[in-house]
Formats: C-alpha cells, sequence, structure tokens
C-alpha cells in the first residue's frame, strides 16, 4: 500500500485507513491471541508435570511481552495517526493556524539562537530503569562541546 502511496495510485488517507483496520481487527487481535496461547501452553505443561527450563521459560516470556506491546503499541500509534489525519483534514483552520504557529516559533528561534523551552522532552523509558524524560539545554551545549 505505501508503494501505491508513493506512485499516486491510492490516497494517503485510504492507506491510513485500510492500515488503522488491519491492525485493529488482525494484528492487535492475532499478536494477543499468540500471547495468551503461549502463555496457556506453559500453564498447561506445568499442569501435566513437564519440566521447563529457566532458559525456554525465559525465551518464551520475553517473547510473549514482546508480542504483547507491539500488538498494543502500534495498533495505537497507528490508529492515533489516522484519527489526527482525519481530523486534520475535517479542520483545516486548525491545522494550518499550529503549522504557522511553529514556523514563526522556528524561524523566531533559529534567529535568536534560543530555543523556547529548557527542556527537550524524549520519548524514553521508565525512570525507574535509568532514562530521563528530559535533556536540559544545559546538557545539549556540554555535549555540542565534547564534554558528557
Amino acid at each position: 500500500m505505501l508503494y501505491a502511496c508513493k506512485h499516486g495510485w491510492m490516497n494517503g488517507i485510504t492507506e491510513k485507513r485500510i492500515n488503522t483496520v488491519l491492525n485493529v481487527w488482525c494484528r492487535a487481535p492475532f499478536l494477543m491471541g499468540s500471547f495468551f496461547g503461549a502463555y496457556m501452553q506453559i500453564h498447561l505443561e506445568l499442569a501435566a508435570g513437564r519440566e521447563i527450563s529457566y532458559w525456554q521459560l525465559g525465551c518464551r516470556v520475553f517473547v510473549m511481552l514482546i508480542q504483547g506491546w507491539n500488538a498494543q503499541y502500534f495498533m495505537e500509534r497507528v490508529a492515533g495517526n489516522y484519527h489526527v489525519s482525519v481530523y486534520r483534514m475535517a479542520h483545516p483552520e486548525h491545522a494550518v493556524a499550529a503549522q504557522m504557529a511553529a514556523a514563526k516559533k522556528g524561524a523566531a528561534a533559529a534567529a535568536d539562537g534560543e530555543f523556547e523551552s529548557e527542556d527537550h522532552l524524549l520519548p524514553s523509558g521508565p525512570e525507574a530503569l535509568g532514562f530521563s524524560r528530559r535533556v536540559s539545554m544545559i546538557k545539549i551545549r556540554s555535549l555540542k562541546e565534547g564534554g558528557s
């Protein structure tokens, strides 16, 4: 579909709608079904008295978690992107105003050499694992100067 969209054979919003339907009704449910099937297999093997090595159990649990996360995360991303695109098409005045405001802020920040905020949000994991949610301008400047 992306190929068809890039070559002008399909409208971009049509491709997003089809991807949303496929993610919500096919991809995510099948991945979650695989997740629960693996979960049931572990418990059925243990109930039957078969031994599962820690290595095998760890690998199964890891794959289960990846499948569950992948199903939910990408379903939300695709559905959210489609919703935002449809909203922008239905309300072009909001999209144009937001683009103009962002362009003005970007031009002003580039001209002044400063940013509007001292913090920049970063996509990251939980803070408990040592990930930082924000990077300060001081840290960015020190990285540019070669410090750590």
